[in-house]
């Protein structure tokens, strides 16, 4: 085998193993960590679904398919998963929806839990602040 032969084998094999993060996002079977905001005249939803190896993906109601907008640290990932259950989120009630809302998903193999409010709506304080950090994390990666 010449040097050509091994680059280019060697080229195969690696872009080869390689999935896209939208081939992680359709195989991924752990858990998902969501928050979005959506309603008013639109009707308009926007959701941004979090991985624990730290991928962010996109979905946006009126647009068909889920696109990736990057990638945060996958130990800063599990942190927040951990704090999701830290702050007892997946024990609270809330569903307080309005004209426009906001909310916290939380899916895996054995839980689904979701909180969704409006702005009147009366919520703990650390429910805020943890969906503020998600929403700050999604603005760097996406810009929106």
């Amino acid at each position: 085998m010449n040097y050509k032969s091994i680059v280019v084998l060697l080229f195969v094999l690696i872009f080869s193993s390689c999935k896209s993060p939208m081939e992680l996002y359709q195989n991924y079977k752990g858990p998902q960590l969501s928050i979005g905001s959506g309603g008013g005249i639109s009707g308009e939803y926007n959701e941004y679904i979090l991985f624990e190896n730290g991928n962010f993906y996109h979905k946006n109601s009126f647009e068909k398919g889920i696109k990736f907008i990057g990638s945060i640290p996958a130990n800063e990932a599990k942190q927040i998963f951990k704090n999701y259950f830290t702050l007892k989120f997946d024990d609270i009630e809330l569903n307080s929806p309005g004209d426009f809302s906001y909310f916290i998903k939380f899916g895996d193999k054995v839980k689904n839990h979701k909180l969704i409010w409006a702005n009147s709506s009366k919520i703990e304080p650390k429910v805020k602040v943890f969906y503020d950090i998600l929403r700050s994390k999604v603005k760097k990666l996406s810009g929106k």
